[in-house]
């Protein structure tokens, strides 16, 4: 793999000097990496390292080679692309054999002037707050220019090809989301329930502020869709959901929980999780997902719930089928003003109804979702509780892993996780409690992002295996921050933990360098002030980051760990961060001269052989 330290090869000095307005934790330094962007909204690692994509919220697509965005984008959908308050080109992935077909993949919110007018909008009409609909689609990139851009004629519309058949997007916010592919090759999409954030929406009209209060008479939502929210819970709509398909024909998989054989591209055929509200980003645990699809095995999901006025959220899927419980609930407790409601769910039909003065023909979502609970739970039918409603109609809440408030109305950070009572009732409990199972502090946000794994071995032991989350804040210069989570084996919440605390940042995306030393993130500005910064790691404490040492040969690295020697266990001859007979023997057999020194791990005092000096480094330092 040629390192993604290449990209920042051409303005090494520029980046070693200059830093993001964030803090950085200990051991790490903040680096800008490509300034002048608009609105940037996520980056994604080309598998050689060899190029950086970053995809802004007005629907461009850009390459990053050397340091440098190059003037032409892959893709430019600036006119298709509806950018309305928190709609645009929001999720960008690259095939797991992108190298070989060239496929990438696009979600974006559909302007609805331009696909009203077949590609020929007025531009004054363009980018307003009509209802509209969210696409994914493909495009292959074209070899011939070393895939700099996409061939013409190869794009294939997967979702959202008319508008009844997208996802609907119904007010400001709440659109498609994120594209995800699993170990097994499938899939995994987020989306929003397409809702409004103003008020209790069941279906009625909406503020005008941010809809043109028209999806139902274009016939973007349709039937039993329109409910507003609700179609979070209905199993049927690709709203609020995270989605699991084939990528080579767009349909569910056979084993996704609610799988129709008859009806393999409908919404239901290709859902996997349920009851969310915005989940705006979410993350694979490295090592849990099967490679077989046939397994049906994709991997347990960390999911970024972005709440409404009270909660944000960080949920997990384990299995598929979960029901996270958005609007009936947030965080971790009863939503404000849905379970009042008495919306019906119309793929629910009450076998009562008219039944002894039952008028009760379709339960309400209200009576088909219970709260967690160790005892057993009961789903009473509202014209007989004697009687239960179908189990294949029910739910018990998933609740979240963790749940902070929301600082648009509390601005005191409160995190609270979840907990039963010797009853076997569901409790929340304060992070900071004597009694919380979680170690771990109070947070405030706005925007959550779901993150990414480190997998890696350069950042510090006790960094390794966490799940870097975020939350972007809004506006932005407000809130906005990088934090990180530990789970156990059987994926619950252990410990949460500060990384970048806060300050001027708005995180909307993160990315891994393949090689592990740092991780990246769009750092979300208007008007050419966004940039793309990394947090890399900074063993020596040089104020530079350590695949830049080594880049530079500003250090060198003798034991082949990827970290400057300066930074190593002294007598840690092969980089395993303990000294014993393994570093001895090595040193013994690498006895005499020894040159050169960076390819000669036992010459620990770099003198060009291996002697005396080393051998008695090595007893100074032992550890076993």
């Amino acid at each position: 793999m040629i390192s993604p330290r290449l990209l920042l090869a051409a303005s090494l000095a520029t980046c070693a000097a200059s830093a993001a307005a964030s803090a950085q934790p200990a051991g790490f330094v903040s680096e800008t990496i490509v300034t002048g962007l608009s609105e940037p909204v996520g980056l994604v690692f080309a598998p050689n390292g060899e190029r950086l994509f970053v995809w802004d919220k007005i629907g461009r697509v850009f390459i990053v080679e050397n340091g440098v965005v190059q003037p032409e984008p892959l893709l430019d959908l600036q006119e298709e692309v509806n950018t309305y308050w928190t709609r645009g080109l929001t999720g960008f992935a690259l095939d797991p054999e992108y190298e070989t077909n060239g496929y990438v993949y696009l979600m974006f919110t559909v302007d609805w002037e331009y696909y009203s007018t077949g590609g020929a909008p007025d531009p004054g009409q363009l980018d307003t707050n009509h209802d509209t609909f969210g696409r994914l689609v493909r495009w292959t990139s074209d070899p011939a220019d070393d895939f700099r851009s996409v061939i013409p004629g190869s794009r294939w519309d997967m979702i959202g090809a008319t508008h009844d058949t997208g996802f609907a997007v119904t007010f400001a916010s709440h659109t498609q989301n994120t594209i995800v592919f699993a170990d097994d090759g499938t899939m995994l999409l987020s989306a929003g329930d397409g809702a409004s954030m103003l008020e209790v929406d069941t279906g009625g009209p909406r503020n005008p502020c941010c809809s043109s209060n028209t999806a139902e008479a274009d016939g973007i939502v349709t039937g039993k869709e329109k409910i507003g929210a609700f179609r979070s819970q209905l199993v049927d709509s690709h709203g609020g959901k995270i989605l699991r398909i084939d990528p080579v024909t767009a349909e569910g998989l056979p084993n996704n929980p609610y799988f129709d054989p008859a009806q393999p591209s409908a919404p239901r055929s290709r859902v996997w999780a349920l009851g969310l509200r915005n989940p705006y980003s979410f993350a694979i645990r490295p090592g849990t997902g099967d490679v077989d699809p046939a397994a049906g095995v994709p991997g347990v999901l960390m999911i970024g719930d972005v709440g409404w006025d009270q909660w944000e959220r960080l949920c997990v899927s384990a299995e598929g089928g979960e029901n996270f419980g958005w609007p009936l609930f947030e965080g971790l407790i009863d939503a404000g003003g849905y379970p009042a409601t008495t919306t019906a769910n119309r793929d629910t039909p009450n076998r009562l109804y008219g039944v002894g003065g039952c008028g009760i023909d379709f339960f309400a979502f209200r009576d088909l979702i219970v709260q967690e609970t160790l005892a057993l739970p009961t789903w009473p039918n509202p014209c007989d509780p004697a009687q239960e409603i179908p189990a294949d109609y029910t739910f018990m809440h998933q609740r979240a892993a963790m749940a902070w408030r929301n600082d648009r109305l509390f601005p005191t950070p409160l995190t609270l996780v979840p907990v039963f009572d010797e009853d076997g009732v569901a409790q929340s409990l304060s992070v900071t409690h004597p009694d919380s199972p979680v170690d771990g502090f109070h947070l405030k946000g706005r925007a959550t992002v779901g993150g990414l794994f480190y997998d890696q071995d350069k950042f510090p032991a006790e960094l390794r295996g966490s799940l870097f989350f975020a939350d972007a804040g809004n506006p932005p210069g407000s809130t906005g921050w990088i934090n990180r989570a530990r789970f156990d084996d059987e994926h619950r919440l252990v410990e949460i933990a500060s990384f970048v605390p806060g300050g001027d940042l708005n995180p909307t995306g993160l990315a891994l360098d393949p090689d592990g030393y740092a991780i990246y993130y769009a750092n979300h500005r208007a008007a050419g002030a966004g940039s793309i910064e990394r947090i890399a790691v900074d063993c020596n404490d040089n104020g530079v980051g350590d695949d830049l040492d080594l880049e530079a040969g500003t250090s060198v690295d003798r034991n082949g760990n990827g970290l400057p020697d300066e930074c190593d266990l002294p007598g840690d001859v092969n980089g395993d961060g303990s000294v014993d007979f393994v570093d001895l023997l090595t040193v013994l057999a690498s006895w005499g001269d020894c040159p050169p020194p960076d390819a000669c791990p036992a010459d620990l005092d770099g003198s060009g052989d291996v002697g005396f000096t080393d051998l008695l480094i090595v007893l100074a330092g032992w550890t076993a």
